[in-house]
């Protein structure tokens, strides 16, 4: 009988060690990962791309700060807008970087959908005006965080629809817009940015956009 509890207690501590080798090594190849694949860092590019996306970021803006001019008004305790903050990244993808998936209007279109839906319904867990099931503080991180996966998962990965899914949940002055948030600002600013896209960026010489519908 004490043989046979040696070789028992021999055995806890030989996978005690197993399982401390396998965590040690895991932590090791985890940290060298952090040194680099050794790849090469994305080029500049030329004057003549330069200034192609400089004016059509330009442009683009312009239309929708215009259009905003004349939208942008008080409702309902916050305010009816079209220029947000994500319409920036929105400009950097199509005039700088036309050609990425990011940047096509399925893309676009897509993955703002999702994000104001998302946004919204899971506003109506958050809050205190429906049914605060959720604190705040974890409704602005979880409304974006579903929506990097969703759209990830459907193809339809698009940095600014996680943007405009945390403004939602993190702006005091977009919540009373309700569902409208997905017309406007979302949509209508989606839309005037890929058609300045259609107009700008085909006028381009080496560049055709949209790669795909």
């Amino acid at each position: 009988g004490g043989e046979v509890g040696l070789e028992e207690e021999e055995g806890k501590q030989k996978e005690r060690r197993s399982l401390g080798e396998r965590c040690c090594r895991w932590c090791v190849r985890w940290l060298l990962k952090m040194r680099g694949q050794g790849g090469q860092p994305a080029q500049g590019q030329d004057w003549i791309f330069t200034l192609w996306a400089t004016v059509g970021s330009f442009l683009g803006l312009l239309l929708a700060s215009g259009i905003d001019e004349f939208v942008s008004q008080p409702y309902r305790g916050g305010r009816l807008t079209v220029l947000i903050a994500s319409v920036g990244a929105l400009a950097t993808l199509i005039f700088a970087a036309p050609a990425s998936p990011f940047a096509q209007p399925r893309n676009v279109i897509g993955a703002h959908i999702i994000a104001s839906v998302v946004a919204l319904l899971v506003d109506y867990i958050s809050n205190p005006f429906y049914a605060p099931i959720i604190p705040q503080w974890i409704a602005q991180t979880l409304s974006p965080a579903l929506v990097i996966g969703i759209t990830a998962k459907l193809g339809l990965t698009h940095p600014p629809a996680g943007a405009a899914a945390l403004l939602y949940a993190s702006q005091a002055s977009v919540k009373p817009l309700g569902w409208l948030y997905l017309a406007c600002p979302v949509l209508l600013s989606s839309a005037i940015l890929v058609v300045a896209g259609l107009v700008i960026n085909n006028m381009r010489r080496k560049v055709a956009y949209p790669v795909y519908w």
